[in-house]
């Protein structure tokens, strides 16, 4: 009587979330998020964003944005809608609140400015080009199907 290898449960599982956030992360980094905001951020809005912030590490009126994306989406969000919640040291407390900003539009913006990175280089898309996307899904699919068989064949009693 042979014995059938296990997989054990704990890296099926490890194997299914990793490919969750995967796919989340993919989903949420759309370079054309980052474009909107971009737009957004030069004119898209009363004040523009450029008339105040540089997208390096010069000081306009308030600090350059160069690597603000690292503070994380939240601390981009309220400095976007409440700006006097958090001031930078050194600065006035003079920025607009962008209430009036959609929610799509504030994260349009925080897409933007997460490519501003503490490195002034070329932003480079975090996702696959739209036409991955068919093949990114394939991928993502076989890779679910076999953590489930994996799954049941582990548990066949021999």
């Amino acid at each position: 009587m042979t014995s059938t290898p296990r997989v054990p449960m704990g890296l099926a599982l490890g194997v299914l979330v990793w490919t969750a956030f995967a796919v989340a992360g993919a989903v949420a980094q759309n370079p054309e998020d980052a474009a909107r905001g971009k737009a957004l951020f030069e004119g898209g809005v009363a004040p523009a964003c450029n008339s105040c912030h540089s997208t390096g590490s010069n000081r306009v009126v308030g600090p350059g944005l160069q690597g603000v994306g690292a503070k994380g989406d939240s601390y981009i969000v309220q400095s976007i809608r409440e700006p006097s919640a958090v001031v930078v040291e050194g600065y006035p407390a003079v920025m607009p609140s962008f209430a009036m900003l959609s929610e799509s539009q504030v994260q349009d913006l925080v897409a933007y400015l997460k490519t501003l990175s503490s490195e002034r280089r070329e932003a480079v898309p975090a996702a696959a080009p739209p036409q991955h996307l068919p093949t990114l899904a394939a991928g993502i699919a076989a890779a679910i199907g076999l953590t489930l068989v994996a799954l049941i064949w582990g548990r066949k009693k021999v």
